[in-house]
């Protein structure tokens, strides 16, 4: 498995509910709420999880 950060010019999100049924954007704020255990409605993936990964090293971005 591989985790990848990428950036966009847009910000629209197009779901294929095939193959997902929700997606949303979330700020940095938010994830560190999330990786903190802060968030009303997410939680975190667990610490060895390559999404927990993920989260981590873009909240750390400034």
């Amino acid at each position: 498995m591989i985790g990848l950060i990428l950036e966009t010019d847009d910000d629209a999100i197009t779901v294929d509910e095939t193959e997902i049924e929700q997606a949303r954007w979330f700020s940095r704020e938010e994830i560190r709420d999330i990786l903190a255990g802060k968030h009303q409605e997410i939680f975190s993936p667990p610490p060895l999880a390559v999404a927990h990964h993920i989260l981590k090293e873009w909240a750390q971005r400034s």
